[in-house]
């Protein structure tokens, strides 16, 4: 668990700031997958929890080094707590044993990211949800997609490692997907 917490924060500091967008590009999305691709659900949505609290007590875990609740309160804060509900349905899409709920589950979970952070964004700035969708959405779609897709990429070479050791041992759907 520690581990996939020290995944989120060091995916937040790799951190760009964007010029027209207090939404900045970091990699938390592709560490999300893999973690969400890595852990059960209720263990996955568990380690997001750990990290918000960890942010929200001041801790400089959040994207650019940031830690606080105004964060969590600020235009970034849908998409934190998006982090929080997108894990544990991509771990259960995932382990769903169908293919194409695998390949779907991440595209469900960045979806609920987007929506979440959306909505939040437009309400932390008052703007629209068309000016929100524009900067805190359509600027990410093609990273996030390669993020995913790279998540996919390594997840089961990473698994194969892992699983030698204590981490996944007793994590009998890790090997199945």
């Amino acid at each position: 668990m520690g581990l996939g917490v020290a995944l989120l924060i060091l995916g937040s500091w790799i951190s760009i700031p964007l010029p027209f967008t207090s939404i900045p590009f970091t990699f938390q999305v592709l560490f999300l997958f893999l973690i969400s691709l890595l852990f059960p659900p209720g263990e996955g949505f568990l380690l997001v929890l750990a990290y918000l609290l960890l942010g929200a007590c001041g801790f400089p875990v959040f994207a650019g080094g940031e830690g606080s609740t105004s964060v969590l309160l600020g235009p970034k804060g849908g998409y934190l707590f998006g982090f929080l509900i997108a894990a544990p349905v991509i771990s259960f899409l995932a382990r769903a044993g169908k293919i194409y709920l695998r390949l779907l589950s991440g595209i469900v979970g960045l979806s609920l990211i987007y929506l979440l952070g959306c909505a939040w964004l437009g309400y932390a700035l008052g703007i629209s949800w068309s000016r929100a969708v524009a900067l805190g959405v359509l600027p990410f779609i093609p990273f996030d997609l390669a993020k995913l897709l790279l998540a996919f990429l390594v997840y089961k070479p990473l698994s194969r490692a892992l699983s030698t050791t204590f981490f996944l041992k007793g994590d009998k759907h890790a090997s199945s997907l």
